[in-house]
């Protein structure tokens, strides 16, 4: 299986790249800056000069190549291109993905196509999403015809990514819904809610919109489903549903945005970066579930699931699955994720 890791010199991107050399994985880099490239390929042989929006390279890079793991934000404004090549050429394809309309969408545009064609497009593959998808799945085994499913969201010492920061920025410019009802309700009319957790700490819920709502209403027979990032009190305050502002256009945001060249977090940074993620779910006559997992290093996390992914599909090569999928979907209810992951059973 030949394998191309896109946006390689992203900050997250690099750490893929880390994750997957560390692994003795085989793969080529790609992106728009050969010096930056030059320095993460193991050889010449491995880089790809590409540009995302450039019909004729991108439908050449996707001709050479069986895997690819895109790290190119932002995802709406970037991988239409990739995706329909993807789907229309039978390949395969990963990203980090955090926008909600950029999955629904790809969803809708590109599934029958890549079923037709044998195709595998699997979006969201940071450490949100895929860990919410999959205990969700957990959850939805053990409850008959589940109604609502919401997941939480606690993070201590959470500075984020350059491309997180990008995608918080260009919420504003997105048309992003929970599941109310069984429609998609958007964001700018869902409340914030309280929360009191089991160590009787409080905190309000403040609507936040992730992939694993799309994966919720694919997989289940649920009509509510959400996603909230908890925040005490006082940061609760300070936090609305963002709105462009008089005139703003997307590009003016992005342009300012790539001008100054925001840096993440550093390693010792990363490591010190906690979450706690919380995963509820009511089924028929109210009955009630809940599943809980804590970690840390976010990114760092996110680079070992793009490695876990890239090797289920390298195992995986006779019975692929296709169309547009969520992550459980594509693992199976049998598999090894937290064991690999977490090292512990769930």
């Amino acid at each position: 299986m030949k394998i191309i890791v896109l946006g390689a010199y992203g900050f997250t991107g690099k750490l893929v790249v880390e994750t997957l050399q560390a692994q003795a994985i085989d793969f080529a880099v790609g992106g728009r800056n050969i010096e930056q490239l030059k320095d993460l390929a193991l050889d010449n042989s491995k880089i790809e000069l590409v540009e995302m929006t450039d019909a004729k390279q991108v439908k050449a890079l996707v001709q050479k190549y069986d895997l690819f793991v895109n790290c190119v934000g932002p995802f709406s404004e970037t991988a239409d291109l990739i995706l329909g090549q993807v789907a229309q050429q039978g390949k395969s394809y990963l990203d980090i993905s955090g926008e909600v309309t950029f999955v629904q969408n790809s969803y809708l545009k590109y599934h029958h196509e890549a079923v037709k064609n044998q195709a595998t497009i699997i979006h969201a593959c940071a450490f949100e999403s895929v860990l919410a998808n999959l205990l969700g799945a957990l959850l939805v085994q053990k409850i008959e015809e589940i109604e609502t499913i919401n997941t939480y969201y606690l993070l201590e010492k959470a500075k984020p990514s350059p491309g997180t920061r990008l995608t918080m920025k260009l919420s504003k410019f997105r048309n992003s819904y929970f599941l109310v009802d069984g429609k998609h309700q958007p964001i700018t009319t869902v409340a914030q809610k309280e929360m009191t957790l089991e160590t009787g700490e409080n905190y309000i819920g403040i609507p936040y919109p992730l992939p694993e709502i799309c994966f919720f209403e694919w997989e289940t027979t649920a009509k509510n489903i959400g996603s909230y990032l908890l925040l005490d009190a006082a940061e609760a305050k300070y936090m609305k549903v963002p709105t462009p502002q008089k005139n703003e256009t997307k590009e003016e945001v992005m342009d300012v945005f790539f001008k100054r060249k925001p840096k993440g977090p550093n390693e010792k940074q990363r490591k010190n970066q906690h979450f706690s993620l919380l995963v509820e779910a009511t089924g028929k006559d109210h009955f009630f579930q809940k599943i809980k997992i804590n970690g840390s290093d976010m990114y760092g996390l996110t680079a070992q699931i793009i490695a876990y992914f890239v090797t289920i599909f390298k195992q995986r090569l006779a019975e692929k699955k296709v169309g547009v999928i969520s992550p459980s979907q594509f693992l199976g209810e049998k598999n090894d994720f937290f064991e690999k992951i977490f090292n512990s059973k769930i």
